[in-house]
């Protein structure tokens, strides 16, 4: 497994080996690199978000995997309005991202919307009632969208 972020502090604090420090729309990997490519909570802070997922199919031989917020979970919607840095997510849902993905010549193979559990703020006293919605619902926390190339 390869990380890659765009911020060295970022990955100062980030334990894991295997650590790169580049911009998604321009990968420093060679063509057909990694059997999966992911990005988790990054294209909603993107001015080009297909470039983004071209490059992604670019480095991938096979997969191509996206998890962003859903601007309809209320919590998500909330957020993006009090934080200037995620209003990208008011405009983040499955429709736009199965469109995007098709425009970049990569096929959806399953979607997925779920969860209620945010990634390290949530209190820990309210971690087992919200597991009750790790789930697909469709006002979920997150969208899960799987792409493959074309064979």
């Amino acid at each position: 497994m390869t990380g890659l972020d765009y911020s060295r502090h970022l990955l100062g604090q980030n334990a894991h080996s295997c650590l790169v420090c580049g911009d998604a729309t321009s990968l420093p990997f060679p063509d057909g690199n990694f059997e999966v490519v992911f990005e988790a909570n990054l294209l909603h802070h993107v001015a080009d978000r297909e470039r983004v997922i071209r490059e992604m199919a670019r480095t991938s031989r096979r997969y191509v995997v996206l998890l962003e917020p859903n601007r309809y979970n209320p919590l998500m919607f909330a957020f993006s309005l009090a934080v200037r840095a995620e209003r990208g997510g008011l405009k983040s849902c499955m429709s736009r991202l199965d469109a995007e993905v098709t425009r970049c010549g990569l096929q959806v193979v399953k979607t997925l919307t779920t969860g209620m559990i945010s990634q390290n703020n949530t209190p820990s006293q309210l971690v087992p009632m919200l597991k009750r919605f790790d789930r697909p619902i469709w006002w979920g926390e997150y969208l899960v969208l799987i792409a493959e190339k074309p064979r």
